[in-house]
């Protein structure tokens, strides 16, 4: 029993050895991490600074997409994209926020690491509309590989995390005619006559001013209520 017990624990010594091992193994060096995460920061001064090389940061036929699905495929693209970019207000117009900086690696093999990183950037333009874009919350999902003991970027993907947004306007009409069709008038108009009123202006309830909300002339609304509220209703 006692010799079984020995084995036993030497067995199991054993295994969380080889478990250590392998873990070390998929870390790589203790030089490795901080090397990964300096290069994630010297990605920012080649391609938005235009300061260093980009074959010293990415590898010849890296794969990188941004946010708004621009897909770019090796060094040459990536070079003259971020040429154009550097000169476009509207997107220098946006700053990071370094206190909203976070890169986490997680190593696949030795020589490959996966990294995450998120960061929030303000004051972007809209080339489209001219108005600031909301506080951008950016995830980056990075795939690096050791070459001739050297980290390179193999791949890049870019994303916005969405920004919650309330009720489309549609749907808040939707919500104000179910509403109204609840209503009662003490006058007993029929809800179809007040709406048709409303949209020619002739009504003496609300002239130009929806009579069931005192809104300036929804014509969506009046269109809806039409359809929703075809009946009389009676004097309450």
């Amino acid at each position: 029993m006692e010799t079984q017990l020995r084995r036993s624990g030497w067995l199991t010594l054993g295994a969380v050895l080889l478990a250590s091992l392998a873990w070390a193994q998929n870390r790589g060096t203790s030089e490795d991490e901080p090397a990964i995460k300096a290069l994630v920061e010297s990605q920012n001064r080649v391609l938005v600074q235009g300061v260093g090389n980009l074959a010293d940061v990415f590898a010849a036929d890296t794969d990188w997409t941004n946010a708004w699905g621009k897909r770019l495929h090796d060094l040459e693209e990536l070079s003259r994209f971020w040429e154009q970019l550097r000169h476009d207000q509207n997107y220098l117009a946006g700053k990071v926020t370094p206190e909203s900086v976070k890169t986490d690696v997680r190593f696949v093999r030795p020589d490959v690491a996966v990294i995450h990183t998120y960061a929030e950037r303000v004051g972007q333009i809209d080339s489209t509309t001219g108005k600031v874009i909301p506080t951008r919350k950016v995830h980056s999902q990075i795939v690096v590989s050791k070459e001739d003991g050297k980290w390179l970027i193999q791949s890049e993907l870019i994303m916005d995390e969405k920004q919650h947004e309330g009720p489309s306007q549609q749907i808040a009409e939707e919500a104000a005619v179910r509403k109204l069709s609840e209503l009662q008038f003490h006058q007993g108009h029929d809800l179809t006559c007040l709406a048709g009123a409303h949209e020619t202006g002739d009504s003496k309830q609300g002239g130009r001013r929806c009579p069931f909300t005192g809104m300036e002339r929804p014509p969506i609304l009046c269109r809806k209520a039409r359809r929703f509220c075809s009946h009389p209703v009676s004097p309450s």
